[in-house]
């Protein structure tokens, strides 16, 4: 029982694990109330899961990366917020005829998807890239679209799983209910680790490719 309840115990570091990412989850949504923080609140976020997988001080890296990103991500956030919403919009109105019976061409509701997608793999990426690496609010968002492009699969997948809520809310309003408490308690936590854990690879070899060619100045110095 004693070596159960040890410290380095596999059961305690599950439950470290666990209260550390539901603590994640709560400075997340308390973040996101001002709406015009959300992105300073996804870099935070991101920033806290990869010091989860990577065991170290995650609440400590959530606060420091919400207060030094703030400005530079809340400026990316509302230049993105006007195309997320459009595109949001568009979406939801061609939908909304299709299954009012409008002659609308399937080619409508596909090009829509794809567009929603992109701009939430987008969205999703240059927070996750500023996450780990201090830059310009226009290398911030180049390097967001470059990091899209070049991992087209990953970024859709890690837009997907940060963004299933909202997308739930919109497509399915009873299973955004019944996941509503999984959301307000664990939900974004998890989706924060799991982005960093599939981004690591990458942003690793991103870390050595600046370093190697301009040490750790401009673009390439790492945050955090």
């Amino acid at each position: 029982m004693k070596s159960i309840l040890s410290y380095d115990s596999p059961l305690m570091t599950m439950m470290r694990g666990v209260g550390n990412t539901m603590l994640i989850n709560i400075l997340f949504l308390i973040s996101c109330i001002p709406v015009v923080t959300i992105g300073a609140a996804w870099t935070a976020l991101f920033a806290a899961g990869r010091a989860l997988i990577e065991d170290g001080p995650c609440i400590r890296a959530y606060c420091k990366s919400f207060f030094t990103s703030l400005k530079r991500a809340t400026l990316a956030w509302l230049i993105f917020l006007p195309c997320l919403l459009l595109s949001v919009v568009s979406a939801v109105m061609v939908w909304r005829l299709r299954m009012a019976g409008m002659p609308l061409g399937q080619m409508s509701l596909v090009v829509s998807v794809i567009a929603i997608a992109l701009v939430l793999s987008i969205v999703t990426m240059t927070f996750l890239f500023y996450s780990r690496f201090e830059c310009t609010l226009m290398q911030l968002l180049k390097n967001g679209v470059y990091m899209t492009i070049g991992y087209l699969v990953r970024s859709v997948i890690i837009a997907l799983v940060c963004w299933l809520p909202f997308i739930a809310l919109f497509l399915d309003t009873d299973l955004f209910v019944r996941g509503f408490l999984v959301c307000l308690v664990l939900y974004f936590g998890v989706a924060g680790s799991l982005s960093a854990w599939l981004m690591k690879g990458p942003l690793n070899k991103l870390v050595e490719t600046f370093c190697a060619a301009e040490g750790t100045a401009g673009s390439g110095e790492e945050n955090g």
